[in-house]
């Protein structure tokens, strides 16, 4: 998004050498309200089942609601199309609606896809998390995000062919999304297709014909990611 012209803000989480060393790219600010969200439900970014954030107190979701009513307004007082990268936010997802709506925002989505066996590999290596949670979990992730997107304006993006065709794909991403195609030769996309993306940082690459290889992968798996593909 940012080589798309969208600010992504300017206290970000830092970079983790082991986990994301190109950083999370991810509003640190933003990233504290979901997480005290999850804290008032007792979850955290890897639990297994919904967050009912309309269980948390009313006193706390005020505050937290104002905050982020504050947090994004700043973040828009420039003119600049703004957003936030925050898988936690799909989960979520029923706080921030009335937020995008009490400011105005015309909100938009960019939802990213990603190989089943991308992921777990992922998971397992920074998390030691099982793949069958992982598979789980990032199906429970991708069901939150396209279901509370539903009548939005939106995109879907496949990581791997992001990574095969980026100025393809950022053009799609740019059409649906309402903003400026990419050119060539332009220099923030330049920096992002030649510099950014670093297929030596990619730990893992598995096609879809892979996933028919392993019986014992979920099904729901397998027909969720069919169908986003």
């Amino acid at each position: 998004m940012k080589a798309l012209g969208v600010e992504l803000g300017e206290r970000l989480i830092e970079a983790n050498a082991h986990v994301n060393a190109k950083a999370y790219w991810e509003d640190a600010d933003l990233h504290t309200v979901n997480l005290e969200l999850e804290r008032e439900v007792g979850g955290d970014w890897d639990m297994l089942g919904p967050m009912r954030v309309d269980e948390v107190p009313q006193a706390k979701r005020d505050e937290l609601h104002a905050r982020a009513i504050v947090l994004l307004r700043e973040r828009l007082a420039g003119g600049a199309p703004f957003g936030f990268k925050a898988p936690r936010t799909t989960r979520v997802s029923p706080f921030w609606q009335p937020v995008f709506e009490q400011i105005d925002a015309d909100v938009r989505y960019v939802i990213a896809l990603r190989n089943p066996f991308s992921v777990a590999f992922s998971m397992a290596r920074a998390f030691w998390m099982p793949k069958e949670k992982a598979h789980f979990l990032r199906l429970e992730y991708l069901v939150d995000a396209v279901l509370d997107s539903c009548g939005c304006r939106r995109v879907l993006v496949d990581f791997d062919v992001l990574m095969a065709d980026p100025f393809t794909q950022l053009g799609r991403m740019a059409q649906r999304v309402g903003l400026p195609a990419p050119q060539r030769g332009d220099a923030r996309y330049e920096g992002y297709s030649g510099e950014f993306l670093d297929n030596s940082l990619r730990h893992s690459q598995f096609t879809f014909y892979d996933l028919a290889k392993y019986p014992s992968m979920l099904p729901e798996v397998v027909q969720a990611y069919a169908m986003l593909r």
